[in-house]
């Protein structure tokens, strides 16, 4: 699976910024891909409209036959690539909370008990509490990562050059390879949800 492939429910999801879908774009063409709408988003500055640039993703993804995944299904591919996340040592704690999007809905009890957690950080935590909240959000994240069965998916994605999403803190991360399994779990997700994508 490819990066634009991978990059469709982190879209969906708003945990991709705008600003690298040109590049992204770019980077496709060179991976292979190709079509009308891809070759005009990979010639987009980055700091072009908003609209156009999200326009022509959605147009490209079309053309090339990649499924856009509905919200909710995105949203729990966020949950569980946050889990995975946490639980490979990627991710601290605080960065969890801060990639939250506030399109994340939960539909089962380890999603819910994770997104739960995550949601009651806040930077006026105590330092008491601090170590109760990261520890009952690693069991959460442990919960969640178990109830997938998707082992395989080792790497949280994060946008080329570091830059936080729209969904993430101020805080920087460094850039990894998308997660290699994220294709296998918006199947599974959305089978979950009665969905129907390929």
């Amino acid at each position: 699976m490819d990066r634009l492939q991978q990059s469709a429910w982190q879209y969906a999801a708003e945990a991709f910024p705008l600003e690298e879908l040109p590049m992204l774009a770019a980077h496709a063409l060179v991976d292979g891909r190709d079509s009308p709408a891809l070759r005009e988003l990979a010639g987009l500055p980055r700091r072009s409209d908003g609209s156009e640039i999200r326009e022509l993703y959605v147009r490209a993804l079309h053309e090339l036959g990649i499924p856009l995944p509905d919200e909710e299904t995105a949203g729990r591919c966020l949950l569980v690539s946050l889990a995975f996340g946490l639980e490979k040592g990627e991710l601290r704690p605080e960065d969890v909370a801060h990639r939250l999007s506030m399109t994340v809905a939960a539909s089962t009890p380890e999603e819910t008990q994770f997104l739960s957690v995550a949601a009651e950080y806040s930077e006026w935590i105590s330092l008491d509490e601090l170590p109760g909240w990261e520890n009952d959000l690693r069991t959460a994240a442990h919960s969640l990562t178990a109830a997938t069965g998707l082992g395989s998916l080792t790497s949280t994605w994060s946008p080329p050059g570091g830059r936080p999403s729209k969904a993430a803190s101020s805080t920087p991360t460094s850039a990894t390879s998308p997660p290699a399994d994220t294709l296998a779990l918006v199947s599974e997700l959305s089978e979950t949800a009665n969905l129907e994508l390929p």
